[in-house]
């Protein structure tokens, strides 16, 4: 049986950081943040294993956060281990 639906996976996907944020200038900053890709699908994620709204929106503001840090600090997704995590959540206020 075929389902017929009206958005691609990736239109879909981005629809999520719509689901969280209204104002049009968050939702350009998270997709346009060093970890823009991975918000969308962790969005995507969290909503489909029930995760509620602000839950939602809170482990995306804390993800555009690190990913901030860790282009401050000139590190890349693929630097990321156990001791800069540890270094990330130390300097956290």
């Amino acid at each position: 049986m075929l389902l017929f639906f009206p958005f691609t996976l990736l239109e879909k996907e981005k629809l999520m950081l719509e689901y969280g944020f209204a104002q049009p200038s968050v939702i350009t900053r998270l997709r346009h943040g060093p970890l823009g890709p991975h918000l969308e699908t962790l969005a995507t994620t969290l909503h489909q294993h029930g995760y509620a709204r602000n839950s939602i929106r809170g482990y995306l503001r804390a993800c555009h956060q690190c990913g901030q840090w860790l282009s401050q600090q000139g590190h890349t997704m693929a630097a990321v281990d156990t001791a800069l995590v540890a270094r990330y959540l130390h300097g956290r206020p």
